[in-house]
C-alpha cells in the first residue's frame, strides 16, 4: 500500500495492525537551530483508508496509535495520526531496555527478534560513538565488527545515543 508523507512523497506502508512501530515527526534532518527531533512509538490499532470514489483501490490516509509513554503522550494513550503529518513510519525491530551513564560514556541493552546486545559507547572528539559490544547477557566486551557496524546504523535510525532516553521511557513501567 502506498500514502503521502508531509512532504507529499509517495512512501510504502510495509506495517499492519498489531505492530510496533516508530513514527518521526521530525527526524534530525529537518531541525533548525535548537529544534529536536520528535520520534513516538507505539502500536497500530487500526489503518484508515480514504475509498476514492474514481478508483476501486483504497488508499490509507493515517492510523490509530496506542503509544508508549514519553514526552507527550501516557502509556497506552491512543491517537489518530494522519500520513501527512510524519515524515516516516516503520516496524519497530528493537527495544532499548536499559541504560547507564558509565564513566562519561553510555551503554544500551538492546532487545529484538533474536536480538540481545548490550553497546559500549565513549565521547570522543565531543561525540558519542560506540566502541565495544557484549552479546546476551555475556560479561566479556569484544571489539566492534562490520555486522556489528550494520546493526548499530540500523538502530542509529532511532535516534543520537544522546536521545536514546526518550525509549527508556517508553520502556518504563
Amino acid at each position: 500500500m502506498m500514502y503521502y508523507n508531509r512532504f507529499g512523497t509517495k512512501r510504502e506502508l510495509t506495517v499492519g495492525e498489531g505492530d510496533r512501530v516508530e513514527i518521526i515527526k521530525r527526524s534530525d534532518v529537518y531541525c533548525i537551530n535548537e529544534e529536536e527531533p520528535i520520534y513516538h512509538s507505539g502500536t497500530i490499532i487500526k489503518i484508515d483508508y480514504e475509498d476514492l470514489n474514481r478508483s476501486p483501490e483504497k488508499e490509507p490516509v493515517g492510523i490509530t496509535v496506542k503509544f508508549d509513554k514519553d514526552n507527550v503522550f501516557n502509556e497506552g494513550e491512543e491517537e489518530y495520526v494522519a500520513f501527512d503529518e510524519i515524515e516516516e513510519l516503520f516496524k519497530k525491530m528493537y527495544d532499548i531496555v536499559g541504560y547507564a551513564m558509565v564513566n562519561e560514556g553510555v551503554t544500551l541493552s538492546i532487545t529484538g527478534e533474536g536480538i540481545g546486545k548490550i553497546i559500549n559507547f565513549d565521547y570522543q572528539n565531543g561525540a558519542l560513538l560506540p566502541v565495544s559490544i557484549q552479546d546476551g547477557s555475556e560479561a566479556e566486551k569484544r571489539s566492534i565488527t562490520n555486522a556489528d557496524e550494520e546493526f548499530i546504523q540500523e538502530l542509529m535510525r532511532y535516534g543520537t545515543p544522546q536521545k536514546y532516553f526518550h525509549y527508556v521511557l517508553s520502556q518504563s513501567k
